[in-house]
């Protein structure tokens, strides 16, 4: 898990999201620990902040490319 974090995320203006779809890790004791594994990050269970962040990053990539 942390390994796919770090893929995500090599640079610092690199952007993403990492999405795990476990239940597991909400409702496990040991879910503290795979998530206390992970880098710092902005960390929510509401798709519409997600949609809002993708459209965030689009927006960017288009501005810097002209």
């Amino acid at each position: 898990l942390k390994q796919g974090a770090g893929r995500l995320i090599r640079d610092p203006a690199d952007a993403g999201v990492l999405v795990i779809c476990d239940n597991r890790l909400v409702t496990k004791p040991y879910a503290q620990t795979f998530l206390g594994s992970l880098p710092p990050m902005k960390r929510t269970r509401d798709v519409s902040e997600v949609e809002k962040f993708l459209a965030n990053i689009e927006q960017t990539e288009h501005v810097t490319e002209e």
